[in-house]
């Protein structure tokens, strides 16, 4: 009878665990990337580098970011594809807890040729606040960064 109790026990508390998951979800987000920041080597923040960036980089504050995502927290199974400047970019998992986070593997040539180094896509487990970057490499000192966010 005990065993019994314990294995009831155990099997609602693993039906309880994936009740408590989110149903997968689908979806595409269409992101104005307007905030322009400039970013050293090691990721930090720069106001020169900022400064920087907004003058390099005219035209490139705007631009919009769509990205198309399958997310099923049951599984874990993740896939996201970005549109950025006319290009498919696929967008890979980055698996930190406590936010569906994706990155780019790099970027098709004709991005390249705009400096456009890697491509990150945020959402919260919640499937709320998404958030996109880009990061640009224009050479020299400091990195760009475009976003939907002002950088913390």
């Amino acid at each position: 009878m005990i065993k019994l109790t314990h294995s009831l026990t155990a099997l609602a508390l693993a039906a309880a665990a994936t009740a408590a998951f989110a149903a997968a979800q689908s979806g595409t987000v269409k992101l104005e990337l307007t905030q322009e920041f400039g970013v050293e080597q090691n990721g930090s923040y720069s106001a020169a580098g900022t400064k920087m960036c907004q003058e390099s980089m005219g035209g490139v504050a705007g631009s919009p970011l769509k990205v198309s995502y399958s997310i099923d927290p049951s599984t874990m199974i993740e896939s996201a594809t970005a549109d950025f400047m006319g290009e498919s970019v696929p967008l890979y998992p980055l698996g930190i807890s406590g936010t569906y986070s994706f990155m780019s593997d790099g970027v098709p040539q004709s991005l390249k040729d705009k400096h456009v180094n890697r491509i990150i896509f945020k959402l919260d487990v919640d499937f709320s606040h998404p958030e996109g970057d880009v990061m640009f490499t224009p050479g020299g000192e400091y990195n760009c960064v475009i976003s939907n966010m002002t950088p913390n």
